[in-house]
């Protein structure tokens, strides 16, 4: 997996490593390649950054045991300004 994500930018990367997995440490490898949103499911508990690279944790929801937290591009990242919608409008 870890190759895999150093081999090109993906759009999305969903990740679901084994729960004994250092968290944080998926997110830093995975930052560089996100291009729009990072998923991934840990253990609730386990601490993940607010901020890793570009990214920052936008959502986080806890599901018992299980919590799935969700990075996307800070604003000031995005070169072409805010994402928006087929009409031209902000997607906020």
């Amino acid at each position: 997996v870890r190759g895999t994500l150093r081999s090109g930018v993906w759009d999305l990367v969903f990740l679901d490593p084994p729960y004994a997995d250092d968290a944080a440490g998926w997110v830093r490898v995975a930052a560089p390649a996100v291009k729009r949103c990072l998923a991934i499911e840990h253990r609730t508990g386990s601490a993940v950054p607010a901020e890793e690279g570009h990214l920052e944790r936008v959502r986080q929801r806890r599901y018992g045991s299980s919590t799935l937290s969700i990075y996307a591009p800070r604003v000031e990242t995005v070169r072409s300004g805010p994402l928006q919608s087929a009409d031209g409008s902000s997607g906020g």
